[in-house]
């Protein structure tokens, strides 16, 4: 899966050690969930945790150069949905389009061959720049995950109809 340079790769026990260390940053940890320290044996247990369940974790690289993560998890294949999530880790990728050419990829995964009706996006409500982005890629708002998120819900037809409009930013 490549685009415009970036191309996503399967998460592994040695990559999952660089995301800890993105997970820990403050610019990344500010927006999650899970707001402690994540020791290297906290990551050991969440990366074999993840290998138990129907998820897809990938490094994002841009060329060689490992920038972010993205994934889908939470997928169920019954009613054909999952959670996507995406953080770029190296500060000086934020904002270049790569988390587009990433977002275009692990969607097009999702609807093309996952087979996915619809794809969910948990959001902390204060990441306004979260929220915008993902309205830029389609998503619409469905409700309160929890107190302090927001959940969104892109279906496969709605991410069809922004693709063109998304390819075209990629080449400004």
């Amino acid at each position: 899966m490549h685009l415009n340079g970036i191309h996503l790769e399967p998460l592994t026990i040695e990559t999952s050690e660089l995301v800890r260390v993105w997970r820990n940053s403050a610019s990344v940890n500010q927006f999650m969930d899970y707001k402690e320290l994540i020791s290297k044996e906290l990551q050991i247990e969440w990366f074999k945790s993840i290998q138990k369940y129907e998820s897809y974790y990938f490094l994002i690289k841009e060329r060689h150069q490992p920038i972010g993560m993205t994934h889908l998890n939470r997928v169920d294949k019954a009613n054909k949905t999952a959670y996507a999530g995406l953080f770029i880790g190296e500060e000086s990728y934020q904002g270049t389009g790569a988390a587009l050419s990433a977002s275009i990829l692990l969607l097009d995964f999702g609807f093309d061959q996952l087979h996915l009706k619809n794809i969910f996006a948990k959001v902390h409500t204060s990441n306004i720049t979260a929220i915008n982005y993902n309205a830029s890629l389609g998503f619409k708002f469905k409700g309160e995950e929890n107190t302090n998120f927001t959940c969104y819900q892109l279906n496969k037809q709605s991410f069809e109809a922004k693709r063109e409009m998304l390819f075209s930013l990629l080449s400004l």
